[in-house]
């Protein structure tokens, strides 16, 4: 997905689904588009297929096409640079699918991540999180 198309798509998008899926972005990419004052403009990004990348899954999952998001993951690793978060993305995915061995095995896998600690910790006390929840319910 091209600069462009991140333009497209963030002017297409309802505010207030914007707004929500800002929160799963990675914490300098949400930061960077509160800060664009001209959607027009995405010079500012300093990745915009990154972020043109992480607005097509959580729209996806968003519009509950979980398969679809689960593909956009997969095409995303390649040319990110934010593991952690594309992940933890993965997580929540199977999560809502209802596939908790495949949540269980993005969990044992964490060891395998690379990034800041912090993103890690939170990364990891986010899947807890998930895990506890998938429990609660069997």
């Amino acid at each position: 997905m091209s600069a462009e198309k991140v333009v497209e798509t963030i002017q297409e998008t309802p505010k207030e689904l914007l707004g929500d899926a800002l929160l799963w972005f990675p914490r300098e990419m949400q930061h960077e588009l509160q800060l664009l004052k001209n959607v027009s403009d995405v010079s500012s990004l300093s990745n915009p297929v990154e972020t043109s990348f992480f607005l097509a899954i959580i729209l996806a999952i968003k519009e509950v096409d979980l398969d679809k998001a689960l593909i956009l993951i997969n095409e995303a690793y390649e040319g990110t640079t934010f593991p952690s978060e594309l992940f933890l993305l993965r997580a929540r995915v199977h999560f809502l699918k209802k596939e908790f061995d495949e949540m269980e095995l993005c969990f044992r896998a964490v060891t395998d991540l690379v990034g800041p600690s912090d993103v890690l910790i939170q990364t990891i006390q986010e899947l807890m999180s998930l895990m506890e929840e998938c429990h609660k319910d069997y």
